[in-house]
């Protein structure tokens, strides 16, 4: 099988669901990944400016790429493939129903001292190991929408 078919095996392998969010350089999407039959996340990177590609791909979604591939801990969002579709770069993640703004302006959720101790802990956690590998998560980026609950025992930064 030839790199084109990869791709395109693995363009087809997610059926978009539902637009989750758009950022500055990227817009992700709600899937399910019919190989595993499971739901992941896919934050399609932008294409930018001619000025910030390095052969043919943005240095940024490079540099996230390789991070992203290199980082294994319980609260790290988790990298589950990449694949590119045209001129588009695809990053496939472990789902993650809902974020900690959400759960805090839910005024039908009650967080209690063990709750929010419990959310502290795991964002530390997660904090941690990134700086033990010498990675700094983006100065104002860890916020309640950068942490990522898939139910009340599991976090994650991304």
């Amino acid at each position: 099988m030839d790199l084109a078919s990869i791709a395109l095996s693995s363009h087809k392998r997610y059926e978009k669901i539902k637009f989750l969010g758009e950022g500055q350089f990227a817009t992700v999407y709600k899937a399910k990944d019919l190989k595993e039959d499971r739901i992941v996340a896919v934050k399609k990177i932008k294409v930018g400016a001619k000025s910030e590609f390095n052969d043919g791909v943005n240095r940024t979604a490079l540099r996230e790429i390789k991070l992203q591939q290199e980082l294994h801990h319980p609260n790290i969002l988790g990298l589950l493939d990449v694949y590119g579709h045209k001129s588009n770069i695809s990053l496939v993640f472990d789902f993650m129903d809902t974020d900690l703004e959400i759960i805090i302006r839910d005024n039908k959720l009650v967080l209690t001292p063990a709750n929010i101790k419990a959310y502290t802990i795991m964002t530390l956690q997660g904090l941690e190991y990134l700086h033990t590998n010498f990675i700094l998560h983006r100065v104002g980026q860890i916020d309640s929408g950068n942490s990522r609950y898939a139910n009340t025992n599991d976090c994650s930064i991304y």
